[in-house]
C-alpha cells in the first residue's frame, strides 16, 4: 500500500478523480487557515480486507495537536473512517487507486510551528509536514 499526499487550498473528488486547487504549499498563516489534505491511496490486490483510516493533525513531536475552536474550546482535529477495496477491481489490474479529499475551514493554528497531517491506513502511517509562519 502506498499513498501520495498533498496540501492544497481545496480538494474535490469527481468521477473517481482527484481535483486540487492551490496544491503544493508548505507554509500557512499566521491566522485562521483553510486547507485541504488530499491524496491517492494505491491498494494492492493482496490488501482486500477493509482497512481503518485516520487523519490527524499532529505537532512536531507527533502528538495530537489541540487547537482552540471559535467557541474557545480545545479540540483535536481527527477524521476516522475506513477503506473497503472492491475485490472485483483486482481482476483486471494489480492495484486500485483510491482518491482521498479532506477539506478544513479556518483552522486556528499556532504560529511559528512545524505541524503535520498524519494519515494511518491499517498498519501504514504517512506524514505530510507543513509550517506556520510566525506572528508579527
Amino acid at each position: 500500500m502506498e499513498v501520495a499526499l498533498f496540501l492544497a487550498d481545496v480538494a474535490q473528488i469527481a468521477d473517481g478523480k482527484l481535483n486540487l486547487l492551490g496544491a503544493g504549499w508548505t507554509f500557512v498563516g499566521p491566522g485562521p487557515a483553510g486547507m485541504a489534505v488530499a491524496g491517492v491511496l494505491d491498494i494492492e490486490g493482496t490488501d482486500l480486507m477493509p482497512q481503518s483510516l485516520t487523519l490527524t493533525l499532529v505537532d512536531e513531536d507527533g502528538n495530537d495537536l489541540q487547537i482552540v475552536t471559535p467557541q474557545g474550546h480545545l479540540t483535536v482535529i481527527k477524521v476516522e473512517g475506513s477503506v473497503h477495496p472492491d475485490p472485483g477491481a483486482f481482476e483486471t489490474q494489480p492495484y486500485v487507486s483510491v482518491p482521498l479529499a479532506f477539506n478544513f475551514a479556518l483552522l486556528e493554528l499556532p504560529a511559528g510551528r512545524t505541524l503535520a497531517w498524519k494519515l494511518a491506513v491499517g498498519d501504514n502511517v504517512w506524514l505530510r509536514r507543513f509550517f506556520t509562519r510566525p506572528s508579527y
